[in-house]
């Protein structure tokens, strides 16, 4: 239950960094990738146990959800 809400969290706050700045931006490819990292942590929670895959995902999809938003900063 923490990977979701904490993804859900960043997309948040990714989504209120584009509001801040008033920047147009689809917000489906952030929507999808939130969704697919929690397929596949849900992937590695019930059909296979694997508690390092988990950690990987978990370190990849904040990392590229926090690059999203710096984005936002630089352009």
């Amino acid at each position: 239950m923490f990977v979701p809400l904490t993804l859900a969290g960043m997309l948040m706050l990714h989504v209120g960094v584009l509001r801040f700045f008033e920047r147009k931006q689809a917000i489906a490819p952030p929507v999808a990738l939130c969704a697919a990292a929690i397929l596949v942590h849900l992937y590695f929670t019930v059909a296979r146990d694997g508690l390092s895959a988990r950690d990987v995902n978990f370190a990849i999809f904040p990392a590229v959800i926090s690059f999203l938003t710096f984005r936002v900063f630089l352009v």
